[in-house]
């Protein structure tokens, strides 16, 4: 139950900064990445401004950031699902803007060393010499649920419980020059308690798996109410077992809207859109969309 002394959270706006693609006419670039700015406002008239992710490059960021007349002073925080330099290329590019002062909210686990050989050996995360610029005092690493605003979670770790949301072959995480199985401990979600509107998730790949996300995000703000879901959910690629459990996963938990985007491909939009109709709404860069309190 929310804390009856706290404001409640009454508006969410989202902003898509950064996806896969972009409307036609846009000014805005688009790339394999993902960034959203999270604008809250809260019954007690306060508002912050969160960006979730920051795409692949800095460039691009900044480019699109000051199209939408966006400055990085403007943030209160930077949350980063994960550690994939999809979600976090660009980070470095607002830590150069100095008269921020926002918080970085992430997992412990983000700062190992992630690499792929699916189709050759790369690095697919962020180099320490770019932690190492964050300073101490604004980094903020949770391994367990919390809420950092009133009514703003971060999920914490997310448990795997279906038997079809598995971690992908090829990853791996480097330790003393060994190469160990990565499982992408590090991925989170944000939650939005907008009381009967239902709970807003918002994942940035969803590499822990769709369902799992909102079972999860169901035991830290349990509202009763369907919940929407935003972000990537990783299903490029995916076989037809999985992306047909996926649907029926996700079907059983009755989502009020589904908006994907990033990573989730177009075939699983393609199933995603045959069973969920008119609540299943891809989004493009640029695209705004804003969730309310029903009072």
């Amino acid at each position: 139950m929310p804390d009856s002394n706290l404001p409640q959270l009454e508006q969410l706006d989202v902003t898509v900064i950064i996806t896969n693609r972009t409307r036609h006419g846009s000014p805005l670039w688009s790339e394999h990445g993902l960034a959203l700015l999270l604008d809250c406002h809260w019954t007690d008239r306060r508002s912050r401004r969160i960006l979730f992710d920051t795409g692949a490059s800095g460039d691009l960021l900044q480019h699109n950031l000051e199209t939408l007349q966006v400055s990085p002073g403007d943030l209160d925080a930077v949350f980063l699902s994960h550690g994939h330099l999809d979600h976090t290329g660009g980070l470095s590019s607002v830590l150069d803007y100095h008269e921020a002062e926002f918080m970085v909210v992430a997992h412990p686990e983000i700062t190992r060393e992630a690499v792929t050989t699916r189709d050759s050996l790369q690095r697919i995360s962020p180099g320490h010499e770019t932690w190492d610029r964050i300073p101490s005092s604004r980094l903020i690493l949770l391994r367990e649920p919390a809420q950092i605003f009133p009514g703003v979670w971060v999920s914490g770790s997310i448990p795997r419980k279906t038997p079809f949301e598995k971690p992908r072959e090829g990853q791996f995480t480097l330790e003393d020059g060994c190469l160990l199985p990565d499982n992408d401990p590090d991925d989170m979600a944000m939650l939005f308690d907008i009381g009967p509107a239902g709970p807003v998730v918002i994942t940035g790949c969803s590499h822990a798996g769709a369902v799992n996300t909102l079972l999860h995000a169901r035991t830290v703000i349990d509202t009763g109410q369907r919940p929407t879901l935003v972000g990537g959910l990783h299903l490029i690629g995916a076989d037809e077992n999985r992306l047909e459990s996926t649907v029926q996963g996700l079907h059983e938990l009755n989502p009020a809207q589904i908006r994907p985007g990033h990573c989730t491909g177009e075939t699983a939009e393609g199933a995603l859109e045959e069973r969920f109709a008119d609540r299943h709404h891809p989004f493009s860069t640029g695209d705004r969309f804003t969730y309310h309190r029903i009072r």
